[in-house]
């Protein structure tokens, strides 16, 4: 997790901004949450995503701090599970990519996986 962070400070934003000055851009539609309690509410993320993506962006903050998968374990994973039933219902992902159920009521961010391409 710290490597992580740091690379987000560093090499990241480095190839970031490479990424930008060469105009590449997201090519699949996106769903972004943030923490409400964070720093994102001074942006308007749906919009700094929309400028790096090539189709719709849609999101929403969540009442919780930084990290979601810690702090609101069980409400992300009814979000994404709702996101999946939409993508399947419009034919974006295959019923072989599932999301898995937390192993316990207290689950941790690794707990919470989606596998498979969303568009």
């Amino acid at each position: 997790m710290c490597e992580d962070y740091r690379a987000g400070a560093s090499v990241d934003l480095e190839h970031q901004r490479e990424d930008r000055k060469e105009g590449s851009r997201i090519g699949c539609e996106m769903f972004a949450m943030w923490g409400t309690q964070g720093l994102i509410p001074k942006y308007d993320a749906v919009k700094e995503w929309q400028e790096i993506c090539e189709k719709e962006v849609k999101g929403e903050g969540v009442d919780c701090g930084h990290y979601i998968p810690e702090e609101k374990p069980e409400e992300l994973l009814k979000k994404i599970t709702a996101l999946k039933t939409a993508c399947l219902k419009a034919g974006n992902v295959s019923p072989e990519s599932p999301v898995q159920e937390p192993k316990s009521e207290l689950a941790t961010s690794s707990e919470i996986a989606l596998h498979g391409p969303w568009t």
